[in-house]
């Protein structure tokens, strides 16, 4: 086993600039579109406004009850055909607010549009910080199976999510991080001397992110982590088989009686086992539950602003050839952990369908960042050597896809900004001036060019960057 040398300050380089190049793609997101644009804008805009109570012009007439609490917010924050003053909007209860609003609130002034902008960058500036620390702290086989994860799972969803005013955003970026740097943590100091302490800093700061956005997250970010030291505690004998199987049933009979006295832990996972089979539910719901999943990838339920069903056919078929790669010479201790992350993520995606209330079928963005961490899983637990990609041809062939389903998701992005007006996916004019909701003399062109070259920079970097060190870096 070789150990790859202590890094120096010079090391930060790549990985600093494919950092700031996917913060550069996550800019152009940014000013995709306006500010009502996103899953429930205006619900978490409003959220945000309102975190710290009535102010002038920001928050007015606050009021709250049991089922939830209104304030009259700037009228630009909703999609309401109003031109000035301030209107009505929803708030949450003050039991489920999430201390996401209040950290924003800090960025909020009387002007809407710089005070949200300000929220989308800082939004993505913390997302580049955090694949910067990942791609520093890590080396060798494991920098490879977090880039991989990343990569495959990367479009559409997640890249239209990490920029945005919304909760999911921290959500989705701890739970497709925080394992990551857990397993660094442990298995640095123990293999490789490569500042094993400070990457306890990028971990913690992960966890903050999703305990202070959502619940699931939250859960789904103890899930991930639980896994990750479990297999380390047991390969390096700390604890036995035996030991670990009465310690599960310790933690799933705490997490029982702590859900009984947690209504916000209650709701997040509410089930009714009696109306499994009433109606034909239950089986309608399991059919659905490989196309919901596949929501996150960008196949099946489609989003009108995120582009054609091409980019979900490229995503699904790359995700499991992927996966297929570094299982196929799997071991007893990879099949586990990867079969109890896809055994959670289909739990966790029956459970939101079955308690689903709207009228269109189950979204799957909910488990979208699962997708990343069982893909992780199976990278960073894997002996194979054969994997996918590991040469430049393979490198070549993941850019050109991506980078196609990437132009065609942010074109669409754009297009529903400019052309709300007309149906999508209609590509009869590629030039997208003639409507701009940012009122700057850039026009949306140009910004959409710079964004189509930022992704593919971005990943042509941090596969270098991986397949760089392939032969130098200790192979985790």
């Amino acid at each position: 086993m070789e150990l790859a040398p202590r890094r120096g300050l010079g090391d930060l380089k790549s990985p600093l600039i494919s950092g700031f190049l996917l913060f550069l793609t996550l800019g152009v997101w940014s000013v995709s579109g306006p500010l009502t644009s996103g899953y429930d804008s205006t619900f978490h805009l409003a959220n945000i406004w309102c975190a710290n109570g009535n102010q002038t012009g920001i928050c007015e007439n606050l009021t709250g009850s049991n089922n939830g609490a209104q304030g009259r917010i700037p009228f630009s924050l909703t999609p309401e055909p109003v031109e000035s003053g301030l209107v009505i909007a929803d708030l949450t209860t003050s039991s489920r607010e999430s201390p996401f609003y209040r950290i924003m609130h800090f960025f909020v002034s009387d002007n809407t549009t710089q005070s949200v902008l300000l929220i989308r960058f800082v939004n993505s500036f913390i997302a580049g910080f955090v694949f910067f620390c990942l791609m520093f702290f890590s080396v060798g086989r494991i920098r490879t199976a977090i880039l991989s994860a990343w990569t495959f799972t990367i479009i559409p969803i997640v890249m239209a999510t990490l920029w945005q005013s919304n909760p999911r955003s921290w959500g989705y970026l701890a739970v497709m991080s925080s394992w990551a740097f857990l397993y660094l943590a442990l298995n640095n100091s123990a293999r490789n001397p490569r500042y094993p302490r400070l990457v306890w800093i990028p971990f913690v700061f992960s966890l903050l992110l999703a305990l202070t956005s959502r619940v699931d997250a939250a859960m789904f970010t103890i899930f991930s982590c639980s896994i990750v030291l479990s297999s380390y505690l047991i390969k390096t004998g700390v604890i036995r088989v035996r030991t670990f199987s009465i310690f599960t049933l310790l933690a799933a009979v705490t997490f029982y009686v702590i859900r009984s006295f947690s209504s916000t832990l209650s709701w997040y996972t509410q089930f009714d086992f009696g109306s499994l089979f009433v109606n034909n539910e239950f089986l309608f719901v399991l059919v659905h539950l490989p196309e919901n999943i596949a929501d996150g990838l960008g196949l099946g339920l489609r989003y009108v602003d995120l582009g054609p069903d091409a980019i979900g056919i490229i995503g699904v078929s790359l995700y499991c050839i992927a996966l297929a790669s570094w299982l196929r010479q799997s071991t007893s201790h990879q099949v586990v952990i990867v079969v109890a992350g896809a055994v959670f993520m289909l739990l966790a995606m029956f459970q939101i369908a079955m308690n689903w209330s709207e009228v269109n079928e189950a979204s799957g963005v909910y488990v979208t960042a699962l997708l990343t961490v069982l893909l992780g899983f199976a990278a960073t637990y894997s002996r194979s050597t054969d994997y996918f990609p590991n040469s430049k041809t393979g490198v070549a062939v993941i850019v050109v896809l991506l980078s196609i389903s990437h132009a065609l998701s942010l074109y669409s992005k754009f297009e529903w900004s400019v052309r709300s007006d007309i149906a999508n996916d209609t590509y009869t004019n590629l030039s997208l001036n003639g409507g701009w909701w940012w009122n700057i003399p850039i026009g949306p062109n140009w910004f959409y060019l710079f964004g189509v070259f930022c992704f593919p920079a971005w990943l042509l970097t941090s596969w270098q960057l991986a397949l760089g060190q392939k032969t130098t870096a200790l192979k985790l």
